[in-house]
């Protein structure tokens, strides 16, 4: 409050109870007949630039903060959450999805006395993280992290619930998944280099690994009655599928 009072800003407070230490310069309304609602309404009349309000708690007060920011009032909030991705979610529901950005564009994260995250919010319409077809395309929230710019989280609206995905530790999960597959598909492949003593390439498709091999090895590598692969995936613990190269 002080230093956008400081910025010859004109800065007023919601508080409830009114207990901030602040200057003479701001001035700190309380509920009007009990009730912030109506000194917010005082507030529209008065226009100050940056309105701080402590906290924001009850759904009145998620509409009120709203109001505010909706009629051009720069607000900044006080909402208590474990983690900054709650902050966000304690107004989903509470305000419309479409102007959650709008009312709330940054996230500060203070733990312990100090700033330990900070975030911004924008609009856009595309396809969300993990999906392909064109036609899921809609309007999601992407929460990126405020220095890097990294898309962290993305809420979008799926049938009537709200989806809030963690993008960040979705991507961090494919990339270690990805590592262990290209691992495992190594060592598969140098386990079966000195097996076959032929030209052969092998992907892993899930559980299962398919080995592909010049159609001349075939009949070879699976032998009579099928014994050889058999003896094949049980040295090496994992289902072949032979196809030809």
């Amino acid at each position: 409050a002080e230093f956008y009072s400081q910025q010859d800003c004109i800065v007023k407070t919601l508080e409830q109870p009114r207990d901030l230490q602040v200057t003479k310069e701001i001035t700190q309304y309380a509920p009007l007949e009990g009730s912030l609602e109506n000194s917010a309404d005082i507030l529209l009349l008065v226009r100050p630039d940056y309105t701080i309000y402590d906290e924001i708690r009850k759904p009145s007060d998620f509409k009120t903060f709203a109001d505010l920011r909706m009629a051009g009032v720069g607000m900044v909030g006080v909402v208590h959450a474990a983690k900054p991705i709650d902050a966000i979610q304690r107004f989903i529901g509470k305000v419309d999805f479409g102007v959650i950005p709008q009312v709330i564009d940054t996230i500060v994260f203070v733990d312990s006395g100090a700033v330990s995250k900070v975030y911004e919010l924008t609009m856009t319409v595309r396809v969300p993280h993990g999906m392909r077809e064109e036609d899921l395309a809609r309007p999601l929230i992407e929460v990126r992290d405020f220095y890097s710019k990294e898309c962290e989280f993305e809420i979008y609206k799926w049938g009537e619930e709200t989806v809030v995905f963690p993008v960040k530790a979705a991507k961090a999960a494919k990339r270690e998944k990805s590592r262990g597959h290209d691992f495992a598909e190594a060592t598969l492949q140098d386990r079966l280099r000195r097996m076959l003593h032929c030209d052969f390439e092998v992907e892993l498709e899930g559980n299962r690994a398919v080995l592909y091999l010049p159609q001349r090895e075939i009949a070879r590598v699976i032998g009579h009655k099928g014994k050889g692969i058999m003896q094949l995936e049980k040295k090496l613990g994992v289902k072949l599928d032979v196809r030809p190269r």
